[in-house]
């Protein structure tokens, strides 16, 4: 699948809100991706919520591709739970945001994410106003482990996952303006093993492992990257043969020789996104910290603080390569969503990743 693929910059997906209503937007999502696709395919009027929805995850979308990143994730900016837990039956919220299980879960809809076809619907426009050919981007997808523990048991991982397949299905595109390049499903949960997350346990690794391939499977079979955003290196994911590229942290630990056995790829994560210890480490102590968030809120940025330098980036990107080998480090970008940022500085972070990428591929001859 690499042959002719080379590095490319990416990010994982969220961003800081600008200028949206949000429980308008929210609203929008779900409508959009209620509303049969046959509807809007005709250009029939949807609803003003939908449209308003559209309109501003396009605009915030935009934004990743003037920053110059070569495969943006779609703008992440509803909650990375509720966005897909919504569209099951068979569950209900209950108290204190935890959920109760009613019966089977399936899809209440046809399987769309909203801001996947956002990008579909206007994909030309957004190609005219960038003055790019075609959008190649990703798509992130909440995993079906981290989904069964918002739950609160695994018992429920086999119906998500056939959910969350025809999800992945769904949200691969290949049109004269628009193209699925990766799809990245989000497993955080695994630095924590929070109950009832036995790692340990056999069974629990098998249902794991058998889940995780079904999802990432249809991304896999259309000649689509299949990845997986974890917070830590849990050696259960080498089991998963559909597994294309891993996205870690940067503490992640990771060898080449597993990456060679296993035929995995790597997204480089060449930037933190700890904000809060990045601030205490730069300004040395919590008052300083507060005095920047507090600027921040007033519209006073100091970029410089906010992000870390182009030279530290390049050199973790260099190193990533001469440690793993330019063949299978073939994504690099923030190590993780930048939602907790000021919006100037999110932004600001993706251009200076994007630099650091290209200049490295220049570096090593890379198109």
């Amino acid at each position: 699948m690499t042959q002719d693929f080379s590095l490319k910059s990416l990010d994982v997906g969220s961003l800081p809100h600008m200028d949206i209503k949000i429980d308008v937007y929210n609203e929008g999502a779900v409508l959009l991706e209620k509303t049969p696709s046959l509807v809007y395919l005709l250009r029939r009027e949807l609803p003003e919520q939908a449209l308003y929805f559209i309109k501003k995850h396009n605009e915030h979308f935009i934004n990743k591709i003037i920053a110059d990143i070569e495969v943006p994730c779609y703008a992440q900016l509803r909650d990375m739970i509720s966005q897909f837990l919504q569209k099951f039956k068979g569950i209900r919220r209950a108290d204190r945001g935890k959920y109760e299980v009613l019966d089977k879960i399936s899809l209440v809809d046809e399987g769309k994410i909203a801001e996947v076809e956002a990008i579909r619907l206007y994909a030309k426009n957004i190609c005219e106003r960038c003055g790019i050919r075609r959008i190649e981007f990703k798509v992130c997808i909440t995993g079906p482990v981290e989904l069964s523990l918002a739950i609160g048991t695994l018992h429920v991982m086999e119906d998500i996952s056939r959910s969350l397949a025809v999800i992945a299905k769904n949200a691969i595109i290949n049109t004269k303006y628009a193209k699925t390049v990766v799809v990245t499903f989000d497993e955080p949960s695994f630095l924590f093993s929070p109950p009832p997350l036995n790692l340990e346990n056999e069974d629990t690794r098998d249902l794991i492992v058998k889940n995780l391939e079904r999802v990432m499977h249809p991304a896999k079979s259309h000649g689509v990257f299949s990845a997986i955003h974890i917070h830590a290196s849990p050696d259960i994911i080498w089991d998963v043969r559909s597994l294309d590229v891993i996205e870690a942290h940067t503490d992640a630990h990771i060898e080449k020789k597993d990456l060679e056995k296993y035929d995995k790829f790597l997204k480089a994560p060449i930037a933190r996104t700890d904000i809060d210890n990045l601030l205490l480490e730069k300004l040395g102590d919590k008052e300083k910290v507060a005095k920047a968030w507090s600027n921040a809120r007033k519209g006073k940025i100091d970029v410089d603080i906010w992000c870390e330098d182009e030279k530290l980036m390049k050199n973790r990107l260099l190193d990533y390569i001469r440690k793993f080998g330019e063949e299978r480090v073939i994504f690099a970008g923030p190590e993780c969503g930048l939602r907790a940022y000021p919006p100037i500085a999110a932004i600001e972070l993706l251009k200076r990743v994007s630099r650091v990428v290209r200049e490295v591929k220049r570096r090593y001859g890379m198109k």
